[in-house]
């Protein structure tokens, strides 16, 4: 067997992304339960967390500002997604997906 150590290490950043994508989904949903409106949670100020863009390398996250919120946390030239959302028109919310992982 052959170790490929580019790959366990995108396999180890690409975790790194979906385990920080899923605790700024948990704030997202956090805030959607006791807030009322949109406006209310759509950035990290308001959610109580930091930007945590760079973690891991060569990763960013974004807030749609428009109901309903989004997150997407992106690794590299957006190869690696994970997006979840909260819709404050019915209270639904979207769970973690990812796309182009390994």
């Amino acid at each position: 067997m052959v170790i490929n150590p580019t790959q366990l290490q995108r396999k180890s950043r690409e975790a790194v992304l979906k385990a920080k994508t899923s605790q700024l989904c948990t704030a997202l949903n956090n805030c959607g339960a006791v807030k009322t409106a949109s406006a209310d949670c759509d950035d990290f100020t308001k959610l109580g967390v930091t930007d945590p863009t760079g973690d891991p390398l060569n990763s960013s996250y974004s807030i749609t500002t428009v109901d309903p919120i989004t997150i997407t946390g992106t690794l590299g030239a957006g190869a690696c997604s994970f997006t979840c959302s909260f819709n404050f028109s019915d209270g639904s919310v979207g769970k973690l997906t990812g796309s182009g992982c390994l």
